[in-house]
């Protein structure tokens, strides 16, 4: 996009002759000659951002200037004489049919607006409606957020904007929400599409998720391809997806803790409510030992569930200083830290958290791992009691504490390691996705790899 230079408060770009002749007729009939817009000549070049994320032009391109925001602050929706003009402009020729194979399915209505703040970063809004009177409440809503952006009342703006991608023209596209304009990540947009089209065609939620590249100089060039691996065996090799661990676990832990509560109501619960004989026979026993087969397996998937979180979630060039002047790095901390250090002192880093010790699933956490610890280093002088506890009713709860946990962390993750999104599984509340910006050299090069017709079949890309 190239700034175009005018004279007043206010300038419009009209790519068709013949809305352009009906605007300047409009104007010299309802407004006084001091409020009249310049009338622009720019090319398509000019008007559309870099990186083609927005493709076309809109039928009536706006650029507004610091004086129009002060000229405004004082009129209501279609106060000014300008927006009078807009709201006759748009009834006669704003609101057009869209077309789909020749029949018309709606009556629709487009305009840009574009602002350069004082910092020389470009504002851009694009308004969509089908009605003269809904564009030009549009317009008046831009000029209430401008002003008020410029009346320093919207400082959480700046902080999105410091989060956004924009390439050279410093570009930064809004969309409105029910209640407030907001900043549009554009990769994340792009991202979330192509997201969306894996889920339909993936294979299993319990596969990682996808890698999606994107071309930095041109946004339209973006493509999505299956985090795949290749395993090798007995001569043998299969090409698939690659699980992810915390998938894995969490399902081995849910399946057996679904067939450990059957079996609970049915040989335990009734106890608390009968009078029943504390020996049961040979058939309630053979049920009990399923039972502690099934909890048992779900004690120690759970608790592998959480440790699988917090080894993935840590980057590959992750460093943790420590006193004696060394550097711990992702392979130490992961074979020397306990499961209980990683979460007090690595994702309390990482991912900016409160201390865990803080949270209301800290004590169930915390017996989960007795319970683990009991379980694989089983010790016969221990046995009875650990038993003992696989029967209490809290046992249900204390394991269902993983999914809390790494859900908890999740909502962290994404929040302020969003970066980090693509190795979380799916099912815990972040089931969004990050995209990698790569060069348009390195985006042709690994695009001409995964095509390659002599690789032989989809492969997991589309």
């Amino acid at each position: 996009m190239r700034w175009p230079v005018f004279k007043g408060n206010v300038a419009v770009c009209i790519p068709e002759a013949e809305e352009k002749a009906m605007f300047k007729y409009i104007l010299e009939h309802t407004t006084h000659p001091g409020d009249r817009p310049d009338l622009l000549e720019m090319t398509d070049e000019d008007l559309v951002p870099l990186g083609k994320f927005i493709l076309g032009t809109p039928d009536y391109n706006f650029f507004i200037g610091p004086g129009f925001l002060q000229s405004g602050k004082e009129v209501s929706a279609l106060g000014s004489s300008f927006e009078k003009c807009l709201l006759h402009l748009f009834r006669i020729t704003g609101i057009k049919p869209m077309c789909y194979g020749g029949e018309p399915l709606e009556l629709i209505g487009s305009f840009s607006v574009s602002y350069r703040t004082s910092e020389g970063i470009i504002f851009f809004f694009k308004i969509s409606a089908d009605s003269a009177e809904a564009m030009v409440k549009g317009f008046s809503s831009i000029r209430d957020f401008l002003a008020a952006y410029e009346d320093g009342l919207l400082g959480g703006i700046s902080d999105e904007i410091n989060r956004t991608f924009a390439l050279g023209d410093r570009v930064y596209y809004f969309e409105r929400t029910e209640s407030a304009w907001r900043v549009v990540d554009p990769l994340g947009v792009i991202g979330e599409r192509q997201h969306q089209k894996h889920k339909k065609t993936r294979v299993d939620e319990r596969l990682s998720k996808p890698e999606i590249l994107i071309c930095e100089d041109d946004l339209s060039k973006n493509f999505i391809f299956g985090n795949n691996w290749i395993l090798k065996f007995d001569g043998l090799h299969s090409s698939m997806g690659r699980p992810n661990d915390v998938s894995i676990y969490s399902n081995i832990c849910d399946r057996n803790l679904a067939e450990a509560r059957l079996l609970y109501k049915r040989i335990v619960l009734p106890r608390y409510n009968e009078c029943q004989s504390p020996f049961p026979d040979r058939e309630k026993q053979k049920l009990y030992i399923d039972y502690f087969e099934f909890i048992t397996a779900s004690i120690i998937f759970s608790f592998t569930a959480i440790e699988a979180m917090v080894n993935t979630i840590i980057p590959w060039d992750f460093v943790l200083s420590v006193k004696d002047g060394k550097a711990h790095d992702k392979q130490f901390v992961e074979r020397n830290y306990t499961l209980t250090e990683k979460l007090n002192k690595i994702l309390f880093k990482l991912l900016s958290t409160p201390r865990p010790q803080k949270e209301v699933w800290w004590g169930d956490f915390k017996t989960l791992q007795e319970l683990r610890d009991q379980t694989v280093h089983t010790k016969q002088s221990d046995s009875e009691d650990r038993y003992s506890r696989l029967l209490s009713k809290d046992v249900f709860r204390v394991i269902g504490c993983y999914r809390k946990i790494i859900s908890h962390y999740g909502s962290y993750l994404r929040m302020n390691r969003p970066d980090l999104l693509n190795c979380f599984p799916y099912g815990f509340g972040a089931d969004g996705i990050s995209v990698d910006l790569v060069s348009a050299e390195t985006y042709s090069k690994i695009y001409k790899d995964m095509h390659n017709p002599f690789m032989g079949g989809n492969d997991g890309f589309s």
